[in-house]
């Protein structure tokens, strides 16, 4: 009999343990959604036939657009916390931000699988999965998205903005979270339409109105996601990252400089590093330690380093890349110290 696959068991979740070490008071409310419509869309599984009209609001499109709206944001948010990681670095940690397991555990911390409305026959297999519950984030935020925007076209001549993008804002349930933009730009928005000389374009009010709902989106936004990154964030983690990257051809490197200076080529020893033998499973976790040995000039100097990897030719080529570094400087040094002796006998015998 086949194992069953757990690892889009949110009991499994890898990143449930970073949530237990972020304080309560550091988790902003969820915003709620003003506009019936979005809500019902973003909270209707595709398991259950929609009788949303609007193609742009169904289940599906709407965890698009929060995706969507989470690249932006997670990037521009890595680019004021981390300026100084490269941008391989810098991809990565936005790619955990941004992965299933995170998302998913965001979801039920706000307890958002308990909003959405599946067929019978997943009901309970979407809120056991990493997958479907990151999603049910996804759609809450793109329903979010688009109730801000709506809200925007509404202060807008109804008669002169496709029927689509216009509907009416219902203010039923919940009221919004308010933000100190919300009321300002809304006064600002109405001064510009009485007096404005020059009537925008439908491509301008959609630009805006777009720029509008992230802007009333991200007051929320860093408030959750700035301490998950910095509870995620591992600058060793960065570190071997940038070494391993300019390691690529270390070891080519290597056996060029030993042969321009007529040196032995390096040895290399390679043993595997395993876990405790009670965190062990099978070959689970296994990476390897290779170490690298080069000899200087005139059979003096021993250069050795060493480094751990997940496989044998990264930890291999840093090992190349730490005795390169260190092999140039002893080279750099003998070729001195020849110099100086040819210098000196030069002048010894100039005065003889």
């Amino acid at each position: 009999m086949a194992k069953q696959d757990t690892s889009d068991d949110v009991t499994r979740n890898p990143y449930r343990g970073i949530f237990n070490d972020i304080k309560a008071s550091e988790w902003p409310f969820l915003p709620p959604m003003k506009d019936d419509q979005l809500r019902k869309a973003a909270t209707t599984h595709t398991s259950v036939v929609s009788t949303i009209d609007n193609n742009q609001y169904r289940y599906e499109r709407l965890v698009f657009i929060g995706e969507g709206v989470l690249f932006s944001f997670i990037t521009l948010l890595l680019q004021d916390i981390y300026p100084d990681i490269n941008r391989e670095s810098a991809s990565i940690l936005r790619g955990k931000l941004l992965s299933p397991p995170i998302l998913s555990a965001i979801s039920i911390h706000y307890d958002i699988p308990s909003m959405v409305i599946s067929s019978r026959h997943v009901v309970e297999i979407n809120k056991k999965s990493i997958k479907a519950t990151a999603e049910m984030f996804q759609s809450y935020l793109g329903g979010l998205f688009y109730s801000y925007e709506k809200e925007y076209y509404s202060m807008y001549d109804e008669n002169k903005i496709d029927p689509v993008l216009k509907e009416k804002i219902h203010s039923q349930g919940n009221q919004p979270q308010e933000y100190p933009y919300e009321g300002s730009q809304k006064k600002n928005n109405k001064r510009r339409l009485e007096h404005g000389s020059t009537k925008p374009t439908d491509v301008q009010i959609q630009v805006q109105a777009q720029a509008s709902a992230y802007m009333q989106i991200t007051p929320f936004l860093p408030q959750l996601f700035q301490p998950i990154a910095m509870s995620i964030y591992d600058p060793t983690e960065i570190s071997f990252r940038e070494i391993l990257s300019t390691s690529k051809d270390a070891k080519a490197e290597l056996h060029m400089v030993l042969s321009q200076n007529q040196l032995p080529m390096p040895t290399y020893s390679e043993d595997p590093v395993l876990p405790p033998v009670d965190q062990r499973k099978g070959d689970q976790g296994l990476r390897w330690k290779v170490s690298c040995k080069a000899k200087g000039p005139n059979g003096g100097v021993t250069v050795k380093e060493e480094a751990i990897a997940q496989n044998k030719k990264d930890a291999g080529n840093i090992a190349a890349y730490l005795v390169l570094q260190k092999i140039r400087v002893v080279i750099a040094r003998e070729r001195g110290r020849n110099q100086e002796t040819d210098r000196e006998g030069a002048v010894s015998g100039f005065h003889t």
